[in-house]
């Protein structure tokens, strides 16, 4: 049996630019064993339980940089070590990155029926209207980082998703628990296209950190792949580190950016929005590189006059003649 626990950063605000939903897989025998390194990492460092926010929590009073709860009176030398020893304990179990980030103004730009088809993978019919979360992105997001991890189950094996339940009364912007089991009952039961659906198992669990120690490891994974698109990560040594995690290692994040986005939908029915080809030229380089810095091999040429990198969409059967030419990559199914 494997597991995927996920949680998510950003939502659907504006300011936060990018949502992303993102977790570990792994087999149960290895969820077993993190879990013993990452509560050692805990006990060893007097942390309750680790939340990204309250870690990043770092604001200036009287000229100086104040920290809060456990965190109070750490140097930057404590900070390293507290979550290099919680990397490691992910590292050392061997789980699997996975998830998907979306960005949010791009969603919006999207037909109701486009957004619809996006987050829900229920056949079109009569009902179709109440189908999917069309005004959350989260949902996309969330379906998109399901499939992806059944992907990684092995033939034969189940895979239970457990998501943070997000019960702070804080937090305005709750996903639907209802409304994310409906869409994932869809995923088993309707669509004959979803290829990993015999590896998902029957049912969609929403806890909390203290029942599962996973979600505080999907947690930093979560805050920190977000800040990595957004913002950037920084150039100290606990940013690089944190980066270096990001980029290498097993597993990765699929971005749902414009290119990404243009991708996925050449399967959509309902397509009618399409951007310019103009829209590309300055995302395609970065768009690749961060492939690349996932671990990635990636099939793209440079044009002569532009300098641009275009990816190509290539039959596997073309692959061994590219590589006779000089050209060397995998293909990158988005």
């Amino acid at each position: 049996m494997y597991k995927l626990l996920a949680d998510e950063s950003g939502l659907k605000a504006a300011e936060d630019k990018v949502c992303v939903v993102v977790g570990f897989v792994g087999s149960v025998e290895q969820w077993d064993a993190f879990n013993v390194a990452w509560k050692r990492v805990l006990d060893n460092f007097e942390v309750p339980v680790f939340h990204g926010l309250e870690f990043w929590d770092w604001h200036y009073k009287d000229g100086q940089i104040k920290r809060e709860g456990p965190y109070r009176g750490w140097t930057d030398e404590d900070d390293f070590a507290f979550v290099d020893a919680l990397l490691k304990a992910v590292e050392d179990a061997k789980l699997i990155k996975t998830g998907t980030g979306i960005v949010i103004e791009y969603f919006f730009e999207l037909t109701e029926d486009e957004r619809r088809w996006l987050t829900t993978s229920a056949l079109y019919g009569k009902d179709w209207g109440q189908r999917g979360k069309p005004n959350d992105p989260w949902f996309a997001a969330f379906q998109s980082t399901i499939l992806a991890a059944g992907a990684l189950v092995p033939i034969g094996e189940k895979l239970y998703p457990v998501f943070d339940i997000r019960n702070s009364p804080s937090r305005k912007k709750k996903p639907e628990q209802d409304k994310a089991r409906e869409i994932y009952a869809e995923i088993l039961n309707q669509s004959p296209s979803v290829k990993v659906r015999d590896r998902l198992g029957e049912s969609l669990v929403f806890g909390t950190r203290e029942q599962h120690l996973g979600l505080q490891a999907a947690d930093l994974l979560a805050n920190r792949s977000r800040v990595y698109v957004v913002d950037g990560l920084g150039d100290d040594k606990l940013s690089n580190r944190i980066g270096k995690f990001l980029e290498t290692g097993s597993g990765y994040t699929k971005m749902l950016n414009l290119r990404g986005l243009d991708l996925l939908l050449r399967g959509c029915p309902f397509r009618t929005t399409f951007w310019r080809i103009e829209d590309f030229k300055t995302a395609e380089p970065d768009y690749l590189e961060r492939m690349r810095g996932a671990g990635l091999g990636v099939v793209a040429y440079k044009g002569a006059r532009t300098g641009e990198y275009y990816a190509h969409h290539i039959k596997p059967t073309r692959i061994q003649k590219l590589k006779r030419l000089g050209v060397y990559g995998d293909l990158v199914y988005i």
